[in-house]
């Protein structure tokens, strides 16, 4: 179903997933039965010659599963698509562009667990090498501080502190068994803010890490860079439309066995 993000006006967002559905005659029925009002008023509606009231845009929110904030966005445009005076408009407008700010920041769509403490999380995104071997330890082959050096190829000393710093911030478990020690991993879901310092060097690390990786003529990783001209409004369309699948992918490796670390950077920006 398309993004109610990516629309100025609900009218045009309800027939765009009218016409995108297969049964789309028997979904528009269907629809007018959820939303509590004749099929001849709901055509109206899409014809841009009336309004749904907010109880029915509420109810086909509701029927199509959209999330609390997406609800809260679609009851917005219909407010800003009835608004009779310029300063409604203007007032709905602005509270429309504050809301989908925030449903933009990765950080509040994926709802991660941030690290608060500030030298804890200056330690943490000071190199790559602290998430891979923290999400390293998730494979149950490489649990042990040999493994893990072998398989990153840093000095197995130096793997060896940062598990023992990641045990201190109570991100990994210590365990001994005969004779030796194994690190499994306890908390995760890590994410750090858009507005942190830290993240510019984050992002460069894992990049150059990227361009590391696509100099190999034995990778078989995926690399891509290209520049384009596009439209002001398919930017803002294609940028949220890459927001849903970094929430799709998320919830596709969130269950996903853990066999095999890899890493996703995304860029998309204005030039």
């Amino acid at each position: 179903m398309t993004n109610i993000l990516e629309f100025n006006d609900y009218r045009k967002w309800i027939k765009v997933n009218i016409s995108e559905n297969k049964a789309r005659w028997g979904l528009q029925t269907k629809l007018s039965q959820v939303a509590g009002c004749q099929p001849a008023y709901l055509t109206l509606v899409l014809k841009n010659k009336t309004h749904l009231t907010i109880e029915q845009l509420l109810n086909i929110c509701h029927f199509w599963n959209l999330s609390e904030h997406e609800i809260e966005y679609a009851l917005l445009l219909q407010q800003l698509n009835k608004a009779g005076t310029e300063t409604l408009r203007k007032y709905t407008h602005n509270k429309l562009d504050s809301l989908k700010k925030n449903l933009t920041d990765i950080s509040e769509r994926l709802k991660k667990t941030k690290i608060h403490e500030s030298s804890t999380e200056s330690t943490y995104y000071s190199s790559w090498h602290w998430s891979a071997i923290h999400i390293l330890l998730t494979i149950p082959e490489y649990q042990t501080s040999f493994l893990i050096a072998q398989r990153l190829r840093l000095p197995e000393d130096y793997v060896i502190w940062i598990l023992e710093k990641l045990f201190e911030f109570q991100l990994i478990q210590k365990e001994f068994s005969k004779n030796k020690i194994t690190w499994k991993f306890k908390s995760g879901d890590i994410h750090i803010s858009k507005n942190s310092p830290l993240l510019s060097v984050y992002h460069q690390h894992w990049r150059l890490k990227a361009i590391e990786d696509s100099c190999s003529p034995f990778s078989d990783s995926i690399h891509f860079t290209s520049v384009y001209s596009l439209s002001r409004n398919d930017y803002e369309k294609i940028k949220i439309q890459l927001l849903k699948l970094i929430e799709n992918l998320q919830q596709q490796i969130t269950v996903s066995p853990s066999e095999e670390i890899a890493t996703l950077t995304l860029d998309f920006f204005k030039v």
